[in-house]
């Protein structure tokens, strides 16, 4: 299905892609999500909090490098949302066997060996990923709102426990305040999730919170978790234009990322 969306998005040439030694996160972004904030890392939102919480040590490759490069040596990957339709068809190839697009299968393999996954994988804007297949067979139906909730008040990246000097406690009070407006702050809702999962956030109707329509969850996946988002995370926290950024979200969401990271980092040596 063809995208309803101009492809408006800045695209990284080579020299915006990084490897640092030592580096135990990775960034998967073939273009900038919408654009670079006012002050920002001009690689975008998640460049910004990334080195805010990380320094130097984070790598960013385009998602025709899944596959090739090692993931073993991160703790941590974060899918960018609002990403070119090329960049989805990488993340997602079509398995000629049974004409399905999945997930690649070495990041299936990467958080099952216990790596901590953020995917924020708001499309429509330059693609899509419809049709396809997240890990565990989640799915997604696209629909554009203005209105999330929180479905679990005490879950981390509503507390805002990990979210350093960027982050704080979510509230849903008014427009931009944290969970309405932004035109729109998700595009889309989460279909055929795992049994083990918690919902974060759902769309909201009538005042509402949906469980029928989860747009962040988290959910294990071997030994690995899952943190994965159909929400705007990256659009806040630039502001549109008129708008103060409003940071909270997306710094909560990977502060925790990093949190579960450095746990599973340390099994691992333990």
């Amino acid at each position: 299905m063809p995208s309803s969306r101009k492809d408006e998005t800045v695209r990284l040439d080579d020299a915006m892609r990084t490897f640092n030694p030592g580096a135990t996160a990775l960034l998967i972004q073939d273009a900038v999500p919408w654009h670079a904030g006012t002050g920002q890392d001009p690689r975008g939102a998640d460049v910004t909090e990334l080195k805010v919480r990380r320094g130097g040590r984070i790598d960013i490759a385009n998602a025709g490098l899944v596959g090739v490069i090692d993931l073993s040596q991160y703790s941590e990957i974060v899918i960018a949302a609002a990403q070119p339709q090329s960049f989805y068809e990488s993340l997602f190839p079509n398995n000629p066997t049974t004409n399905e697009c999945c997930i690649h299968y070495a990041l299936v393999d990467w958080v099952e060996n216990g790596g901590v996954l953020s995917a924020h994988l708001a499309d429509y804007y330059g693609g899509n990923w419809d049709g396809c297949f997240f890990l565990q067979g989640v799915t997604k139906a696209m629909h554009f709102s203005n209105e999330n909730a929180i479905f679990t008040p005490g879950h981390p990246i509503v507390t805002g426990q990990y979210g350093g000097l960027n982050g704080g406690q979510i509230v849903d009070v008014a427009p931009y305040q944290d969970l309405t407006g932004w035109n729109y702050t998700s595009h889309g809702w989460f279909r055929h999730l795992p049994a083990e999962k918690t919902i974060i956030f759902t769309e909201k109707e009538g005042g509402l919170a949906q469980e029928h329509k989860p747009v962040m969850v988290e959910f294990p996946f071997g030994r690995g978790r899952v943190i994965a988002s159909m929400m705007t995370l990256e659009w806040p926290y630039i502001g549109d234009g008129s708008l103060t950024p409003n940071k909270k979200l997306l710094a909560n969401e990977i502060g925790y990322q990093l949190h579960l990271g450095g746990i599973a980092a340390t099994l691992r040596a333990g």
